[in-house]
């Protein structure tokens, strides 16, 4: 049926979208419609647009809506004074016509009941001028009044007088705003700018409004480019950054006239005055902006920098006095428990001071500072105790690694590779959501609690003292306990050669020599995590990166040029932002954990556990014996012509034993185990499962040779597998089918090598980000055998000390602090820990960037400011006064190292978090594109790269003998100093 017209019945022209026609109502209203319509029903008329042109014409807009305006209105009857026109119905001269077309209508002005003939309207000149605001009232539109009143000659200075007094009295009674508040360590934290807006919108709603009107919308902001920090691309700033930026500068125009009128009102003020005073700008930039009310004097900053570090002190000794004043219930698990627990850490700085040097060359002399930083423990072990037992008498089988310790890695590193590959292959959608993101442990809901640090200031350490507390400037903040010092863990360098040095020149010779005996006298050394694990990545980039294999598909110099890694060089320390990053994105290549298993040992490379039992059984023997070393068996002694059997526990510490002292047999005569506790604990030493699963067992073709697990579970082959099961002899792999002459892929090698590195990081770094005690001691276990084969002998001295401290040689409260407590959270996310050592380096880290990049020399005054506005501090500044992140602070930094699923509560960590990820795995779908043609995980025998022409990884213990007496020797050291230790 065709759609017609109501008025002309012309037909209406179908579009695209519904018909080229208009509802009558939507033009006009209903009595206007009736009176330009009579014969219409209006509510059912639809107009051609010839006859909307036409109502366009005969009607006036008033509103939403058009009104009719008769053009010939009735005349009005003359009055009687006045002679009667000579034409009746004659209608006004065109003069009065304009003026009253000229008058805005009311919207039902022309629906008055019809004039009868002879009858006239008295002409409303005052209501016509005032009726159309009147409706507006009526109605309560109020906008719509304002608009006509603003018209008015005269009403808009009005309106500015009567505004100004509004604004003026909106905030005239602030006591209690977040501007009057004291600038504090707690006040500064708590800060928001969002909450600081929403106060100021209930508090002086006009004046927000106001300026809030003086910005552009927000989507014209957001249109322009920023770039945070150098280096990285210039990018759109996101609603949520636009949103933070207008709150920022709305807070800071409603504090300058707050600050010019009462002085209290100054918390932006100080907390700007400090923050200038952190990046040491020029008394002359104090004046500036103190006369424009944005800041503090530079010698009121210096003072509220003072009270903060007086705040700090004051926290310290708090902490000291809950522990002293619960002596005597030390060790009551209920009440001792309230008293907080504590560390020290602190970072040796270089600073150039101000004096020069007395030598002809010109130069700066430079002073060695300590930035001492004290942290609340999460975990409080004040209710133990234990008596601690001699070096020597912990088992070295306790201190270095089992086969237990290595399945546990295992385990980690297949969880690892599980959240690869659910991260990274979009089909698994569906078990992304089920993989493990936090491995559990017995204080993962504490670990995941914020911590609390506070900065006590910069000392210039004095090692010719006694003690290292007297050195350090920390005895005061150690508690006493019955008389004798309440010992807290520390974690910091001890040993220097030099206080005093020059750019120059040698040190001087006044320079005072330190105490070899330094005693520690109520602190216990902990172990530095953060250089350990960068000595074992200089280590890495050492053994696998050359420059001879910058064309070598597939080698890490290759991978470093062609995905663009930022530049570092062998010094890992210098650079290890970067190195962590090239780490993992190198090592990132109930079916998903079978698969997983099997990746992690493709690579699987420990080191040989045979080895480490030769240096547990050398490192029980003292001096003085002579007698001959056998690791193996319960009894200890070589049998000759005594044959050796396996364990079949995957778990067995000394895997061989002699048949006669194998005490029991289980499932069959070829499956021995050497007690009954190898016999129980389900573990199997064959098959890549190392479950005791029973069934059918295939031997591969290499028997003992087997480059892999040798026999397998007909259950666990997988289809290939079962089909080539056919063959005899059966081989278990490619490398086992083709390399059965001895002959080696190293190209493979190096491949595995390079996975290998990149996974024990990866399981490292996240035993630490969970805050795992048992995990973090485990891979101290595992990395002494490669400090020793190393020769990393300061750090091997370390980890005996550490683990062998946790086994007894420690009380019982030091041992579980010592595990439990030298990570810490500042971001209260899960995943978010790091170890003491790392957190003390970036929270000094910006300081010696202002050294490297003043290139000036530093009063005491200026280092011990400095000093006490690391931490915390500069965290909640930085968050103050960046609309996204500072990326070069240390909230920046703690976002990067522990980038997890976890999510973030800033827009900046959220934002580059998503870009991270999104970058990543761009470089993984890349990674996979172009290599995957190159098979640089199978094996081909003769295959090399340039530079690792015959590489093998390292997998056996340099001269294990010689390390268990290293062992041996270093436990007896323990118990020689005990008194300098503990």
């Amino acid at each position: 049926m065709e759609l017609r017209c109501s008025h002309c019945e012309s037909p209406i022209e179908r579009q695209a979208k519904g018909y080229k026609r208009k509802s009558l109502l939507t033009l006009i209203d209903l009595k206007s419609a009736e009176k330009l319509f009579p014969g219409l029903n209006p509510r059912e008329a639809f107009l051609c647009f010839s006859c909307v042109r036409q109502v366009y014409q005969k009607t006036k807009k008033n509103g939403k809506r058009r009104v009719f305006v008769d053009p010939n209105p009735a005349s009005c009857a003359a009055p009687s004074t006045r002679p009667a026109s000579s034409i009746p119905g004659e209608p006004p001269p065109l003069k009065k016509l304009k003026k009253r077309l000229k008058t805005q209508m009311n919207e039902h002005d022309y629906a008055t009941r019809d004039m009868e003939p002879g009858s006239c309207r008295p002409p409303p000149a005052r209501r016509l001028r005032r009726g159309p605001v009147s409706g507006f009232l009526r109605r309560r539109n109020f906008s719509s009044a304002l608009n006509r009143l603003l018209q008015e000659s005269g009403f808009r200075e009005a309106l500015i007088k009567v505004c100004g007094k509004i604004i003026s009295n909106e905030m005239v009674n602030d006591l209690e705003g977040p501007f009057r508040k004291p600038f504090s360590p707690e006040n500064l934290s708590a800060f928001s700018w969002d909450q600081t807006t929403s106060w100021a919108e209930g508090k002086a709603p006009l004046t927000v409004a106001c300026l809030r009107s003086m910005f552009p919308p927000a989507k014209k902001i957001q249109k322009l480019t920023v770039n945070y920090s150098p280096g990285n691309k210039p990018r759109r700033m996101t609603e949520e950054e636009v949103k933070q930026m207008l709150e920022r500068r709305i807070c800071l125009l409603l504090s300058v006239p707050l600050y010019t009128s009462s002085l209290r009102s100054c918390f932006l003020q100080t907390a700007f005055s400090v923050e200038m005073l952190r990046h040491r700008c020029p008394v002359t930039i104090f004046s500036v902006t103190n006369s424009l009310g944005l800041s503090m004097s530079k010698t009121t900053a210096r003072i509220h920098v003072r009270k903060l570090a007086e705040e700090h002190e004051r926290t310290v000794k708090r902490w000291r006095d809950e522990i002293q004043t619960t002596r005597g219930t030390q060790y009551c698990s209920e009440d001792s428990k309230k008293a907080a627990a504590y560390t020290f850490s602190w970072g040796k700085v270089r600073v150039p001071s101000v004096s020069r040097s007395e030598s002809t060359e010109r130069g700066y002399s430079f002073v060695t500072w300590a930035f001492r930083f004290a942290h609340q423990a999460r975990v409080n072990f004040r209710n133990l105790h234990g008596p601690p037992i001699k070096a020597v008498e912990v088992s070295p089988y306790s201190i270095l690694p089992t086969k237990e310790t290595y399945e546990s890695l295992r385990q980690r590193m297949k969880t690892l590779v599980m959240r690869i590959i659910a991260d990274n292959l979009t089909a698994l959608k569906g078990p992304r959501g089920r993989v493990e993101r936090h491995i559990p442990h017995k204080y993962s809901s504490l670990m995941k609690e914020q911590s609390t640090t506070v900065s006590l200031g910069a000392v210039i350490p004095n090692l010719t003292e006694e003690s290292v507390s007297v050195a350090f400037g920390l005895k005061d903040f150690i508690p006493e306990v019955s008389g004798t010092p309440h010992h807290i863990l520390c974690c910091g360098d001890v040993l220097s050669s030099e206080r005093k040095e020059q750019s120059n020149k040698t040190q001087n010779n006044e320079t005072p020599k330190q105490n070899p005996e330094l005693k520690f006298d109520g602190l216990v050394e902990a172990p530095p995590e953060f250089q350990k694990e960068h000595l074992l990545h200089e280590d890495m980039i050492k053994m696998l990166l050359s420059e001879k294999s910058e064309n070598a598909r597939g080698t890490l110099h290759h991978i470093v040029s062609l995905f663009h890694f930022k530049t570092f060089n062998n010094t890992a320390k210098d650079y290890f932002l970067n190195i962590w990053d090239f780490i993992t994105a190198s090592a990132q290549m109930d079916w998903l954990r079978d698969l997983a298993l099997r990746l992690v040992d493709l690579v699987w490379m420990p080191p040989s556990q045979e080895d480490i039992n030769m240096a547990a059984a050398a490192a029980e023997q003292s001096d003085g014996e002579k007698r001959n070393i056998f690791p193996f068996c319960y009894c200890r002694e070589e049998k000759p012509g005594e044959r050796l059997v396996r364990c079949c526990s995957n778990l067995c510490p000394r895997i061989w034993f002699h048949e006669s002292c194998v005490q029991t047999r289980t499932l069959s005569d070829q499956d021995r185990f050497c007690g009954p506790d190898c016999g129980s604990d389900g573990t199997y030493a064959y098959c890549q499962c190392k479950e005791r699963r029973g069934g059918q067992m295939v031997q591969c073709g290499l028997m003992e040779r087997c480059r892999k697990h040798e026999w397998y579970h007909r259950a666990c082959l997988t289809d290939a597998q079962q089909s080539n099961n056919q063959h005899t002899p059966w081989f278990c792999s490619s490398s086992c089918s083709t390399g059965g002459g001895g002959e080696e892929d190293f190209l493979l090698n190096y491949s595995k090598a390079v996975l290998w590195e990149g996974l024990n990081h990866l399981a490292r770094r996240d035993a630490i980000q969970e805050g795992d005690g048992d995990a973090m001691t485990d891979f101290w276990r595992t990395d002494m055998v490669l400090l020793g084969s190393r020769k990393h002998l300061q750090l091997f001295n370390s980890s005996h000390q550490l683990i062998t401290g946790i086994e007894g040689f420690y009380p019982e409260r030091i041992r579980q602090d010592m595990k439990w407590n030298r990570v810490l959270n500042l971001q209260g996310t899960s995943g978010g820990n790091v170890s003491l050592d790392l957190l003390t380096e970036l929270m000094i880290n910006e300081f010696k960037g202002g050294i490297e990049f003043g290139k000036g020399s530093f009063t005491s005054q200026q280092v011990e400011q400095s000093a006490q506005l690391a931490g915390d501090q500069a965290k909640h500044l930085d968050r103050l006064f960046f609309t996204g992140g500072n990326p070069l602070n240390l909230s920046s930094c703690l976002h990067r190292l522990t980038n997890t699923s976890s999510s973030s509560s800033s827009s900046y960590s959220s934002s580059s978090s998503s870009s991270s990820s999104s970058k990543r795995a761009a470089d993984v779908s890349r990674f996979v594109d172009e290599f995957k043609k190159d098979e640089l995980f199978s094996f081909k025998p003769g295959r090399k790269h340039p530079g690792f022409e015959k590489f093998i990884y390292p997998q056996r213990v340099r001269n294990p003998k010689k390390m268990g007496r290293s062992v041996r020797s270093l436990s007896e050291e323990l118990d020689r100093r005990r008194d300098k230790i503990l």
